[in-house]
């Protein structure tokens, strides 16, 4: 069924709108997909121990300890880090990036673009399927892309892409509405390739694993299954099962028999790096925490002065319980086209006025409830503006407000609807987030999720919110030794690679 489809919608929930496109109608360029190196294995050697000799050669399955709770209804648009982690061992893009940025075969096995890049052509791997058995074909590549708008909500009304033409079953074209000759726009996990069925209560995926059936099984247990072999591999894993947090230490999970986990919490890290059997593997900065804050009559902007070395520091050893350094760019919304592609078509964005409210409430620093993070950096900025006089200057100048009455700062947590509302407004004195860092510092692979629309109130150059980064922050993978078929992704996510089983 060769033809255009357009126009396509797409949402951009799950990372912000990567620049993707250009027009022209030269010669097709060729591309060569890149060759995939081993650079982004995890290395988690054999234990020696004993229990460590008892998990050699692994069994069919491994169990992964989840910190946030997991909805089948957000797939595939991941709403924080434990959906990523499930929904991209289940989803397919037509294209991946690796942990060093390079751009390797999804459920296309090679593309094209013209000279400009505007137009791509796709072609699909040979037997690429469904979880049911349906060959995924491109018209259905089209059809699930317009379609996300109405199964996913859409938040945005940019449309990335253009139009679609189906030139075979296993060819499209793809017109851009902004030129670009990078292909890893098209690894967003909004562009995820699904079905237009439901498996076992799923959008129906082409991943390497599928969700099964468990009846039975504890609520909020996801267990998967690997719905193919891939490439042949021996050490892979067969099922994963997922365990929903349970409000309890993070270690009680290892304890009880969990293999994998993932966490930025120190003492948890630090219990886990003495068991002999797992191993503690750093995974890539992942989120920057800004202070956003009023600016009255100076115009936005960063600090007319850097804040000092060892101040950014400090703020990361005593405010930050997590792996911290102080922030370090680029910084994507500092690019005038990332943070206006933040921002959300058709919403009023307000500004701060020349001067702020003088009410208590007004005095707040506001942060997104449940973030440890977030907390500790307003709690520290709260403790050194209670210095008086001695109140240091670099903070009086991240903090404008301080000089405009504001009166004595307090912390508060908001939830992201009321934490979007008081930024667009100007209800607190400063507002503690964290952003989302882009992979190898390209503004478009900025993974903003669900928080766009946070983002969209904080980020972009409407709001007249002056953007001060403050420090880095990234999680550890925990893993029992002798797991050797776990990678990183560009994002920083854990890949399992699985290994068929016969059922």
């Amino acid at each position: 069924m060769p033809g255009p489809i357009r126009p396509i919608p797409l949402l951009v929930t799950a990372q912000a709108a990567l620049l993707m496109a250009g027009c022209g109608r030269a010669r097709p360029a060729s591309v060569t997909p890149q060759a995939e190196a081993p650079a982004c294995a995890l290395a988690l050697e054999t234990s020696d121990s004993p229990a460590g000799a008892t998990r050699r050669g692994w069994p069919d399955e491994v169990e992964v300890a989840l910190n946030d709770r997991v909805d089948p209804a957000d797939a595939p648009a991941a709403r924080n880090p434990s959906e990523r982690m499930v929904f991209r061992q289940l989803y397919e893009t037509l294209v991946r990036v690796d942990c060093e940025g390079r751009v390797l075969p999804g459920l296309a096995a090679s593309w094209s673009h013209d000279a400009k890049g505007r137009r791509w052509t796709f072609t699909l791997r040979s037997g690429a399927s469904f979880w049911d058995g349906s060959p995924v074909r491109a018209w259905a590549v089209a059809q699930g892309w317009a379609s996300s708008r109405e199964t996913a909500g859409a938040q945005d009304g940019s449309g990335q892409i253009d139009s679609v033409r189906v030139l075979g079953e296993r060819e499209l074209e793809i017109f851009l509405a902004r030129p670009s000759t990078d292909a890893a726009g098209f690894a967003r996990p909004v562009l995820s390739v699904t079905g237009s069925r439901r498996y076992a209560g799923w959008v129906l995926g082409s991943g390497p694993y599928r969700p099964a059936v468990s009846p039975g099984a504890p609520a909020g247990e996801i267990r998967l299954v690997a719905s193919r072999p891939d490439d042949g591999r021996d050490d892979g894993i067969g099922s994963i099962v997922f365990r929903a947090p349970d409000d309890t230490d993070p270690r009680g999970a290892l304890d009880a028999g969990a293999d994998v986990l993932v966490s930025s919490n120190p003492e948890v890290l630090a219990y886990a790096r003495a068991l002999p059997d797992f191993a503690v593997v750093p995974l890539p900065w992942s989120r920057t925490y800004v202070v956003a804050a009023g600016h009255g009559d100076e115009e936005p902007g960063p600090p007319a002065s850097p804040i000092p070395a060892e101040a950014l520091d400090r703020l990361a050893r005593a405010a930050v319980r997590a792996d911290a350094r102080p922030a370090e760019p680029p910084f994507w919304w500092r690019d005038e086209d990332c943070a206006e592609s933040v921002g959300l078509p058709g919403e009023r964005v307000g500004t701060y006025g020349s001067t702020l409210p003088s009410t208590v409430q007004d005095a707040r620093i506001v942060y997104p409830s449940g973030d440890a993070v977030a907390r500790g950096i307003a709690e520290r900025i709260v403790a050194l503006t209670g210095l008086g006089a001695a109140t240091p200057s670099w903070l009086a100048e991240v903090l404008p407000g301080l000089r405009a009455g504001a009166g004595s700062p307090v912390v508060a947590g908001l939830d992201a609807a009321s934490l979007a509302r008081v930024a667009r407004r100007g209800g607190a004195l400063a507002v503690v987030v964290p952003v989302p860092r882009a992979p190898f510092g390209a503004c478009p692979r900025a993974s903003l999720g669900a928080g766009r629309k946070l983002m969209g109130s904080i980020m972009s150059n409407g709001t007249g919110l002056r953007i001060t980064p403050l420090v880095d922050v990234r999680s550890s993978l925990v893993a029992r030794r002798g797991i050797v078929a776990i990678d990183v992704d560009g994002a920083g996510t854990p890949v399992f690679h699985p290994r068929w089983v016969a059922r």
